[in-house]
């Protein structure tokens, strides 16, 4: 190879590398921030993302009590007729969580217009709320008195106890457009079982290992059932189809957990490292993916969701601080949503919302102020 030629060619991998090295990098301007704003006198919590760019969550005013909303034209709207916290909202905006109950105590609310609907609650329990589909129907668990826990689903014809499976808790966490639930029981023998119900009562669905306990994190609309499992050797990411449980396997380390999978069966989650760190992971056709973290070493990084386009939104913390800071996995590159704009700092890395057009939602400081807020990507 002649010298300029030479030159040439390792200008072109030089600019290659360059390129690589700034893939990571997000660019402002690709990125357009909404400030939902707060009632007067108070600030705003995002806790949930409609597929069309609606946030819903709530705000306190200067009485302090929390208020629900979902945003509408760039601003957040009450709904509901009172005192409220949405924790999960439905593509038609209905939302559902904590509402203040004739006696006193928190019961399961229904959000929508200019309705709040209390859906109840079971013995007068502490009810939390795990999820909603686009029917209504709101899934969750009970915290009765003396610490037993009941799973329940929620519609405005009243709540349901789906009981346990012969233990002493049982716990709804997530349900899909077929009404199908899957949740964590224990069972007689004080073991941890994933479980299916179909509106009443629970079946156990078993686990990795016939010793192993399993608990689930999320279910699609194909039925497709994600969680963690102990597989008789350790505790491994799994997804069930319906009829057997797959092992997804681990980075190289002991563990791996599964947190969210897609339409398409992409699972997302965080898993150890042959070296000992923590990685947020991507399990498609068969194979898991290492999607690093913004820290070379030390600290942890996890993903929370994935949406249609492969978009993945999770968290990262650094070497001896366990504070969860907001990344986007896009593409091969990692963005961290707190550097994104100068105006957005502070970003709660626990409630992050991702939709399937790019959208995301959350809860920072603007210019200060404790607001929710959406970032829409621009072409």
């Amino acid at each position: 190879m002649k010298h300029d030629q030479f030159l040439t060619a390792l200008g072109s991998v030089l600019l290659m590398l360059a390129s690589l090295m700034a893939a990571p990098q997000a660019s402002a301007a690709s990125w357009r921030l909404t400030d939902l704003g707060a009632f007067a006198g108070g600030t705003s919590n995002a806790r949930g993302l409609t597929p069309d760019g609606r946030v819903a969550g709530f705000s306190t005013e200067a009485d302090g009590q929390p208020y629900p909303f979902l945003s509408r034209g760039g601003q957040i709207v009450k709904v509901g007729s009172g005192i409220g916290a949405p924790l999960v909202v439905n593509a038609q905006g209905q939302s559902a969580g904590a509402i203040l109950g004739a006696d006193g105590s928190m019961h399961v609310g229904l959000f929508a217009g200019q309705t709040s609907t209390d859906l109840g609650s079971i013995d007068g329990g502490i009810n939390l709320v795990y999820g909603i589909n686009n029917s209504g129907q709101v899934v969750g668990y009970t915290i009765l008195a003396n610490y037993d826990e009941r799973a329940f689903v929620a519609t405005t014809n009243g709540m349901v106890n789906l009981g346990t499976l012969g233990g002493r808790f049982g716990r709804a966490v997530a349900i899909n457009a077929s009404g199908v639930i899957t949740g964590v029981s224990s069972s007689a023998s004080n073991q941890n079982q994933c479980f299916v119900s179909y509106g009443s009562g629970m079946n156990s669905i078993g686990s990795l290992s016939t010793t192993g306990g399993c608990v689930p994190s999320a279910i699609n609309d194909a039925g497709q059932i994600v969680g963690s499992s102990y597989n008789g050797t350790a505790t491994h990411a799994f997804l069930y189809d319906g009829y057997q449980f797959h092992d997804l396997g681990t980075l190289g380390g002991k563990t791996s957990y599964a947190n969210g999978v897609n339409q398409l069966g992409q699972v997302v989650g965080q898993s150890m490292t042959a070296g000992g760190d923590v990685r947020a992971f991507l399990y498609s056709a068969g194979q898991m993916t290492n999607l690093g973290s913004p820290v070379a070493r030390g600290g942890n990084s996890a993903a929370y969701s994935i949406n249609a386009s492969g978009q993945i939104i999770g968290y990262y913390t650094v070497p001896g601080n366990s504070d969860r800071r907001p990344v986007l996995f896009n593409n091969g590159s990692i963005i961290d949503l707190n550097t994104l704009l100068p105006e957005l700092t502070e970003i709660d890395g626990v409630y992050i919302y991702l939709n399937d057009a790019g959208q995301i939602a959350g809860t920072g400081k603007i210019n200060g102020a404790r607001h929710a807020f959406l970032l829409t990507p621009m072409p």
